[in-house]
């Protein structure tokens, strides 16, 4: 049987990302302390709910994501 899988679902200002990777260390460490697998981060951009449909570059690693953890 396989270990749970951990997904980060996120959002993020593009110039801000970076200050992202101390938080995505974090929990792919625990997650592997946990014995769990990494599936990976999807970051996004938005303020208000809804904006997040402006983010093309998202929607469209979103699909190739959650396609691939599907």
């Amino acid at each position: 049987m396989l270990p749970p899988t951990v997904h980060l679902p996120s959002r993020g200002h593009p110039p801000f990302q970076a200050r992202t990777e101390p938080f995505l260390g974090t929990l792919k460490i625990s997650a592997d302390y946990m014995g769990m697998r990494w599936g990976g981060e999807l970051l996004g951009y938005a303020n208000r709910p809804g904006d997040i449909l402006a983010d093309e570059k998202a929607l469209a690693e979103a699909e190739r994501f959650f396609a691939l953890s599907g």
